[in-house]
Order: structure tokens, then C-alpha cells, then sequence
């Protein structure tokens, strides 16, 4: 829920910037390198994108971890903490995705990422998906 509610704020933030950044394309005369409030409405643009892109990651990685079982041993976290934030950032890709590209990027995931037995968990999501 609150992950949703941080993805329509960073949304509408964009919007802004894209009809502010459009606005001043459809106005500007002659070269574009010459108005310097378009290039820096479009270096504030594109710093923001990033900013949004790395704040919903952010989210998604702190949830990922908060959700994933907690073991005591090391290794036993490292790996399950892998799996949970792998497994949280391929659902949340996914969404994105169309259906014939979400094998593929399963594929690219899991052969990057996770080790085999981990497999199970995500390619059940990625058929349920």
C-alpha cells in the first residue's frame, strides 16, 4: 500500500516535469541549446526520474527485507534475503513487463542472481503472474 502510494506521488511529480518540460519545448525558438531554462528544466527532469527510479527501489528493498524471514545464522540470511528482495524486485518488474518478456527476464534473473533451488519460488510467480 505504501509502496503504491510512493509509485502515484514519484508519478505525478514526473507528469509535472514532463508537461513543464513539453511546455517549454513547444515555445522555445530556435536551438534548444540556446534556452538554458529548457536544458535545465531538462537536467532537473532527468534528476528526478533517477531520484524517483532510486526512492522506489529504496521502498521496495526495505519492505523486501522486513518481509523476509528472519535466521541467525549468516549465510542462512544472506540467503534469505536474497531471495526475498530478488523475488520482490522481479513481481514489481514484472508489472511492467509484457507476458511473452517475463520468462525472459526470469531467465536473466535467475541465472545472474539465484542459485538453483531458488528457482521454485519465482518461476511459480512468474506463471501466476
Amino acid at each position: 500500500m505504501v509502496l503504491t502510494k510512493h509509485q502515484n506521488d514519484f508519478k505525478i511529480e514526473l507528469k509535472y516535469l514532463e508537461d513543464d518540460l513539453l511546455l517549454r519545448l513547444s515555445a522555445a525558438e530556435g536551438s534548444f541549446l540556446d534556452d538554458t531554462k529548457l536544458v535545465e528544466s531538462l537536467e532537473r527532469a532527468k534528476a528526478t526520474a533517477a531520484e524517483v527510479e532510486c526512492k522506489a527501489f529504496n521502498t521496495l528493498f526495505h519492505r523486501a527485507i522486513e518481509q523476509a524471514d528472519k535466521v541467525e545464522d549468516m549465510p542462512g540470511r544472506i540467503s534469505v534475503l536474497t531471495e526475498s528482495i530478488t523475488h520482490a524486485v522481479f513481481l514489481y518488474t514484472s508489472q511492467a513487463l509484457f507476458e511473452k518478456d517475463k520468462l525472459t527476464f526470469l531467465s536473466q534473473m535467475a541465472f545472474q542472481v539465484l542459485p538453483g533451488s531458488s528457482l521454485e519460488r519465482i518461476s511459480s510467480s512468474a506463471f501466476q503472474i
